[in-house]
């Protein structure tokens, strides 16, 4: 039985990232596909597949950085889990800051992970690696016990 690759979604509006998260996937050996929503107010609409997204695969893990330029990602998260339909997706957030209030805030919005990036590259690669692999290997996640 072939089993497929697992679906993550990475929300991110910086492309330097997309290729490390990649790199960091593709060094754990898991079998993955991996998309790239640059703006945060287009997830909902990739996630529901609205238009331009109609054929987009709906995502086992969604990674979010909060740092998005436009600052709507603590709206992203809020619109994820609060509907009905997509709050079973875990998400994990990616964030330079460390402040309390932005970690509450996150778990508050219902995030399943807040993760500090490290500043160091090599350091991000493994954290991302080992994140990863803890979250689709040792976890049974609700989008794939159907």
């Amino acid at each position: 039985m072939s089993i497929r690759p697992f679906q993550i979604l990475l929300v991110e509006d910086g492309p330097g990232d997309f290729e490390l998260v990649k790199t960091a996937l593709e060094n754990s050996g898991l079998k993955f596909s991996l998309d790239l929503v640059q703006e945060g107010t287009d997830v909902v609409a990739f996630l529901n597949r609205h238009e331009p997204y109609i054929d987009a695969k709906r995502p086992d893990l969604i990674l979010i950085d909060l740092q998005f330029r436009n600052g709507v990602g603590d709206q992203t998260l809020k619109e994820i889990k609060s509907s009905h339909s997509l709050k079973i997706i875990p998400v994990i957030i990616i964030s330079d800051s460390t402040r309390v209030e932005d970690v509450m805030i996150s778990y508050n919005l219902g995030a399943n992970c807040y993760i500090i990036r490290p500043v160091d590259q090599a350091e991000f690669l493994k954290l991302i690696e080992i994140t990863m692999k803890f979250w689709l290997t040792m976890v049974k996640l609700p989008t794939r016990a159907r």
